[in-house]
């Protein structure tokens, strides 16, 4: 029976990965033929999941605050009688930028 594997969920260490899997290769005695292509595209899919997993929680962050910037600034913008949908994305940008700088 196949030994438990541990891996470095959430570490972005490429070493750390490398380590785990050689830790998991010999404590199951695994021969070279053993390590066959799927299972490495497994390995790295979860590495490269755990370092870009950090980086879209950021962008998700971003884009809401955008999002939520954008609409109170079209809320305004109705309260002042402009129609934002006459308003040039330079302009747009230029305020965002004053509100967040």
């Amino acid at each position: 029976m196949e030994k438990q594997i541990t891996i470095p969920t959430g570490n972005p260490d490429a070493m750390a990965w490398a380590e785990s899997f050689v830790a998991h290769k010999e404590s199951n005695q695994w021969e070279l033929d053993d390590i066959e292509s799927g299972l490495m595209v497994g390995w790295f899919a979860n590495y490269w999941a755990a370092v870009n997993d950090p980086l879209q929680e950021e962008i998700s962050r971003a884009k809401y605050e955008v999002i939520g910037w954008t609409y109170a600034y079209a809320c305004v913008c109705m309260d002042k009688g402009r129609d934002i949908r006459k308003i040039e994305v330079p302009e747009i940008k230029e305020e965002y930028e004053k509100d967040f700088r």
